[in-house]
């Protein structure tokens, strides 16, 4: 089973949790993606690890760079 998340939402996650933070997700923002990256950014939180690269910045997403 393939699960897609929007990886914006899930940057937005990250960062929330990375700063201890438990938002809900924004309005129009995919709720698992964000709480996929604000688990993630918990789990980082406080440890001196080398920051790695998010989804957004690895995986494309699908019509992300589609012309307009």
């Amino acid at each position: 089973m393939e699960i897609r998340q929007d990886p914006k939402a899930w940057q937005a996650g990250y960062e929330a949790g990375q700063a201890g933070k438990t938002p809900p997700p924004p309005p129009g923002v995919n709720g698992l993606a964000f709480y996929s990256g604000v688990i993630e950014g918990q789990g980082v939180r406080g440890k001196n690890i080398p920051q790695r690269k998010s989804p957004a910045q690895v995986l494309p997403f699908p019509g992300a760079n589609a012309p307009r």
